[in-house]
């Protein structure tokens, strides 16, 4: 039994993180988009570009990787309000984490706190969909 539940925790961590790049791909595309096409300044950019990266992530998370075995699923308004939440904490990790290993580590290249970060925020947005947004699956 321990067993199906390591395995059903790596597929889960494999599936989300796959679907990690393709929502990186999705605000990456859309943040670049709307600053060089739209000649959006870069914050609201950054967030415009968020929501529908989100919104695209969760739903193939939610259909895909956390799908429930008994076809059940949470309202969905009530799960993507979690996703959105468990998701802008995440950013407040990923940036928090990058500043702290910047400021700590000044003579390493930029990219090393970039990665800690993203890993930090990718741990607790696993963790938190897991637990959180997906629990009754």
């Amino acid at each position: 039994m321990a067993s199906r539940g390591r395995a059903l925790l790596a597929r889960q961590a494999a599936g989300f993180a796959g679907v990690g790049a393709i929502g990186f791909a999705i605000d990456a595309g859309l943040f670049l988009a709307l600053t060089t096409w739209c000649a959006l300044a870069i914050v609201p950019a950054r967030v415009l570009a968020f929501i529908p990266a989100t919104m695209a992530t969760w739903a193939i998370n939610r259909a895909a990787v956390f799908q429930s075995p008994r076809g059940h699923h949470g309202d969905p308004a009530r799960e993507y309000a979690k996703y959105l939440l468990v998701q802008g904490l995440g950013v407040g990790i990923n940036f928090s984490v990058f500043y702290l290993a910047w400021k700590a580590l000044p003579a390493i290249p930029a990219l090393l706190p970039l990665a800690l970060g993203s890993l930090a925020a990718m741990v607790f947005n696993f963790t938190g969909s897991r637990w959180i947004v997906f629990r009754s699956r």
